[in-house]
């Protein structure tokens, strides 16, 4: 029962992050008419702080372990694109 309720748990805060996360990329790209204004707007503020959201979004699914892994992988992604 107790592996029941912390995978709840998990999936319920899975579910309450990518709604905070589609709430505010919603926001991020409110205004724009095509993707190349979002993309480029603000130095390209716009468009990585929505893919960071989705990759936050996207990580909360997985254990501690993956998560270090996953933190791994989008760190690796910012030194690849020069952030």
């Amino acid at each position: 029962m107790s592996d029941t309720i912390s995978s709840n748990r998990h999936n319920l805060l899975y579910i309450l992050t990518a709604l905070q996360s589609i709430e505010q990329i919603n926001d991020y790209s409110a205004g724009f008419d095509t993707f190349d204004e979002f993309l480029w707007a603000n130095k390209r503020l716009n468009f990585n702080g929505s893919l960071q959201l989705l990759m936050i979004s996207d990580c909360t699914r997985f254990t501690t372990v993956k998560l270090a892994i996953c933190a791994q992988k989008f760190n690796r992604y910012l030194y690849l694109t020069g952030y």
